[in-house]
């Protein structure tokens, strides 16, 4: 599994700073949904419609729940 910092680094360069559900899901290859499992806790900002998330926040949890 990467590193901590690399992983930050290529969710921003790949889906943004503060990606949404959407996006985190592509990221991770995983179906629709997954990522609703995986950020459940972490509060979102709430931008437009729909609900970002900080993409240390998205790292973290990859990292805890992923590996």
């Amino acid at each position: 599994m990467e590193k901590r910092q690399e992983l930050i680094r290529r969710i921003e360069r790949e889906i943004g700073c503060f990606p949404c559900l959407s996006k985190i899901d592509r990221f991770i290859e995983r179906r629709h949904g997954t990522a609703t499992w995986l950020m459940e806790g972490i509060k979102p900002m709430r931008g437009g419609r729909g609900k970002k998330y900080s993409a240390v926040d998205v790292a973290d949890r990859i990292i805890e729940r992923l590996s």
